[in-house]
């Protein structure tokens, strides 16, 4: 009797780490898909802005009792995508942590998973992949806010 729980523990231990390596590959791909929603609002949200300013400052009739003066009106735009990109950045910077650490957490589960057996599923399976462990798209989504709030400041001192 004592053998045999031995060997049912071994194999509920199994399931266990099974059932969080689901949960941890799941809030991961999870946080992947928060970041990218994320940073197409962040593009829906500044191309937006720059849709208003062309069809604003296009017109023939600008009406600058309306809405200012261009200037006015610029600043007014771009202090807004200043705020909407710092905020959206923020949100994509933190999401990112958050991403990163589930990825780990399902590393370290994988890595149990591979003593008892298994094999590499999200970990490099070898020195070649080692470029696997870090996502370089991470890059690109942090970059983009600092882009885009660049791209407003400049318009704002532009229209002092």
């Amino acid at each position: 009797m004592v053998n045999e729980d031995k060997s049912n523990q071994g194999t509920d231990e199994v399931a266990v780490l099974i059932e969080q390596y689901k949960t941890a590959v799941g809030l991961y791909t999870h946080e992947d898909e928060l970041n990218w929603k994320k940073t197409n609002n962040l593009f829906y949200l500044n191309f937006g802005l720059w849709a208003v300013v062309g069809l604003v400052l296009k017109t023939e009739n600008f009406n600058t009792a309306l809405i200012g003066s261009p200037q006015f009106f610029m600043k007014v735009i771009s202090f807004n995508g200043v705020i909407m990109s710092l905020v959206l950045g923020i949100a994509v910077w933190s999401g990112i942590g958050y991403m990163q650490s589930r990825k780990y957490r399902a590393f370290d589960i994988e890595e149990e998973l591979i003593k008892k057996g298994g094999k590499p599923v999200l970990l490099p399976a070898s020195k070649s992949e080692s470029f696997l462990r870090e996502s370089r798209t991470i890059w690109m989504l942090r970059l983009l806010p600092i882009i885009f709030i660049v791209i407003w400041l400049v318009v704002f001192i532009i229209n002092i």
